[in-house]
């Protein structure tokens, strides 16, 4: 029974606690001090993610009353790195930590294999070690400062420094308390740049946010789809949801900055396809390094705080219903529409709403509405409908002004004119169509003489051309930019993926022969196309991959069979892809 066992600090590390109780006890065997926290003397001392809390409260008096879950929340790196995973995963990992068998938590998490790796000693603030010794006369481990990504206290905005204590030990079973012969003050060698300061410093504070709310956090599930319906605000993503990668890419680094990103092991390669962001914005199927779920969620939505607990709808135009703008119709300004088809202007990415009313008239506006006011505008008309145009014919058989007749049925004189040649009513309408058969006529003999003088004059101009001299400097840049736009599209396609060779990239860019002839004349271009050029076991890989993902945006059960008939891959070559079919199961199963 544990008689001696301290009191929690805020905000310490479980391990440190425990650290103190080790001195406490009066042990001098670490294995002893295992022995009576977990009653088993080989247990390893785990800093972030320990296991084992049940046995550790079994040895406690009742009087302690220590609840596992919120030792757990309270006194780990749990809260850190289960805060964007699902309810039903988080559950596992509270189980596996409860249990004496939580030895695979590690793996399970993606924080042995992750690209971010973890500090290499245990971390402190000169600040919160002067107010620890003042309010409990003893200092101890912040579980904020082991972070990775935490760079600054957050409670102080003071640069973190190096204990003397490794994360990686020689004894796996010594707890070691922090004081000040292993806390020692120094002049820390930092590789920040002076303009990312205020970044980590925000970041810090997140990171402080999310631990004081990881109970609102984990409320607000699926993550993935709730940052594509922030990147169509943005006009980054389409309608439908289908990301454009490059542009978001280029956003997103020119938000943070390479630098800044570099510093907390973040950064994106424009040049590789498979990048962690182009990933976190697909479909999840594995986990993804907290620090990355922040870096989008403060780009999109400025702080976690501002993160939307429901699903969220794109909706640039509002909430139906929308008014039909016919003015020759009886129901003209009232809210009717109930349905808006949202595409994309292919200029601006901006969203373009189609309202299609039931009296055949069609309108379409750019958007997004900013106010109500903007739902009464029209930016095109697409049909008039019978109506309208039985309306145009009855005002113009009254013989009102061109004017009068373009202000009652709310459109400019010019479209009056238009509609009326179309419909071969009106004075407008006849004198109109008559005039552009005259002019028709008298210019078509002008149109032809022009066309033979265009060729001659392309002609002369493709000779000088010819004979002028190639700066194959400036030509070897030009084309290096066509050729990745290409690659982009080839990788980024959602069509039956294309094997990426020299031959396809010239088709698609128009300059096969140049490519054939003179790539050794273009150092830039050759080397990145040796690069990215595909054998065919990689082709078939890509293949592979681009029928799971069709599987999976099709909501059909993942089959391996199913997967390599729709990736044309013969039955003697299936061997070959056992790996990579152990991988993606396994990621499936972990994102269940």
């Amino acid at each position: 029974m544990l008689t001696c066992f301290p009191t929690p600090y805020p905000d310490e590390l479980l391990y440190s606690v425990f650290a103190r109780y080790h001195i406490r006890s009066g042990n001098t065997s670490p294995k002893v001090t295992q022995q009576e926290l977990f009653s088993c003397r080989t247990k390893s001392a785990v800093i972030d993610m320990p296991c084992g809390i049940n046995s550790l409260l079994s040895n406690m008096p009742s009087y302690f009353d220590y609840k596992p879950e919120l030792i757990i929340i309270n006194h780990t790196l749990f809260p850190y790195y289960t805060a964007f995973l699902s309810t039903a995963r988080t559950e596992e990992f509270i189980a596996a930590m409860k249990s004496d068998f939580g030895g695979d938590i590690h793996a399970k998490l993606g924080i042995m294999a992750s690209p971010i790796s973890t500090p290499k000693f245990l971390r402190f603030c000169p600040d919160c070690n002067k107010e620890d010794i003042n309010n409990y006369g003893e200092n101890y481990w912040h579980r904020l400062h082991q972070l990775p990504g935490v760079i600054f206290c957050p409670n102080h905005i003071t640069l973190l420094q190096n204990s003397k204590v490794s994360t990686y030990r020689y004894n796996k079973h010594e707890y070691i308390a922090s004081d000040k012969t292993n806390c020692i003050i120094g002049i820390q060698n930092s590789d920040i740049n002076s303009s990312d300061i205020q970044k980590h410093i925000d970041f810090a504070l997140e990171i402080e946010w999310l631990f004081n709310n990881y109970k609102l956090l984990k409320d607000k599930e699926d993550f993935q789809s709730k940052y594509v319906e922030a990147l169509k605000t943005k006009g980054l993503a389409t309608p439908k949801g289908r990301v454009y990668q490059k542009d978001f890419i280029k956003s997103f680094v020119q938000y943070y900055g390479t630098s800044f990103l570099l510093s907390i092991q973040s950064n994106v390669d424009y040049d590789f396809a498979d990048n962690w962001l182009s990933n976190i914005v697909r479909k999840h199927r594995k986990a993804f390094h907290p620090i990355r779920h922040l870096l989008i969620i403060r780009y999109l939505y400025g702080s976690l705080k501002n993160f939307p607990s429901n699903s969220l709808n794109y909706r640039p135009f509002g909430q139906g219903p929308w008014p039909c703008l016919n003015a020759a119709a009886k129901h003209y300004l009232k809210e009717i529409i109930n349905e808006v088809n949202i595409t994309q202007c292919s200029d601006t990415k901006l969203p373009v709403g189609t309202f299609d009313c039931s009296c055949g008239f069609i309108y379409s506006r750019r958007g997004p509405d900013s106010n109500k006011e903007d739902s009464y505008h029209i930016g095109r008309i697409k049909s008039f409908g019978l109506e309208w145009e039985n309306e145009l014919r009855r005002v113009i058989d009254e013989n009102l002004s061109l004017r009068e007749i373009a202000r009652k049925l709310n459109v400019d004189p010019k479209t009056v004119k238009k509609c009326a040649i179309k419909l071969n009513i009106g004075v407008w309408g006849i004198q109109q169509h008559a005039a552009e058969k005259l002019d028709i006529k008298m210019n078509y003999q002008s149109i032809r003489i022009k066309e033979e003088l265009n060729k001659k004059w392309h002609c002369n101009e493709k000779k000088r051309q010819a004979t002028s001299r190639i700066d194959w400097n400036s030509r070897d840049k030009s084309t290096l930019r066509k050729v990745k736009n290409v690659v982009y599209e080839i990788y980024y396609s959602e069509e039956r993926p294309e094997r990426i060779t020299i031959s396809l990239i010239g088709k698609k860019i128009g300059s096969l022969t140049l490519l054939e002839r003179h790539l050794d004349k273009m150092p830039l271009s050759k080397d990145y196309i040796r690069r990215v050029s595909e054998s065919v076991y990689e082709y078939q890989k890509r293949r592979i991959r681009w029928a799971v993902q069709f599987y999976e945006n099709s909501g059909e059960e993942l089959r391996r069979w199913k997967v390599l008939k729709l990736a044309g891959i013969k039955s003697k070559d299936n061997h070959k892809f056992n790996d990579l079919f152990d991988e993606i199961f396994s990621m499936e199963k972990l994102s269940l």
